[in-house]
């Protein structure tokens, strides 16, 4: 790959982290869709509604939080009525968190307002490009997954272009 295309889409990757993780965005988002949610907190909605009732531990894991973070997080969920925490039924002991009625709602106002977002970004788009978008932003999640970090080799070494 030349170093101008691989500088580029390493560019683009940082711009469009920036994007995703930007407080504003995510404050605009959550006004759209009428709940009172950080990202974080809807990480965490979205992984129980998605995967069902969870250990803190687990939710933890699975969101890349630390527990404490994930605690105060779960904690915030269930003040608003989003989440409940209830006995595990394999173990009383274990309390896992599982979404509510309420979160549901909240969850799906909040994927209405992404999918919305993302149609209107992709409506200027041909349908062949939003296509081969989609099929290659899948097979570069695909690789990122299973190709792990090494150090560059003297001949693939790339010029710095931070």
């Amino acid at each position: 790959m030349a170093v101008d295309d691989l500088a580029r889409t390493q560019r683009a990757l940082e711009q469009l982290d920036r994007l995703r993780a930007s407080r504003n965005g995510h404050a605009g988002l959550a006004a759209a869709a009428g709940v009172d949610l950080s990202r974080p907190a809807y990480a965490l909605l979205r992984r129980i509604d998605e995967h069902g009732p969870a250990p803190l531990g687990e939710l933890a894991r699975a969101t890349g939080m630390d527990a404490a973070s994930t605690g105060r997080q779960v904690r915030r969920l269930h003040e608003l009525g989003l989440v409940d925490r209830v006995p595990s039924a394999a173990d009383a002991r274990v309390v896992v968190v599982e979404i509510t009625p309420a979160g549901r709602q909240a969850r799906r106002r909040v994927a209405g307002v992404l999918e919305a977002h993302l149609r209107d970004v992709l409506d200027r788009w041909s349908s062949d490009d939003r296509r081969a978008l989609g099929e290659l932003l899948q097979r570069l999640v695909d690789d990122f997954r299973d190709i792990e970090f090494r150090p560059p080799t003297p001949a693939s070494s790339v010029r710095s272009t931070a």
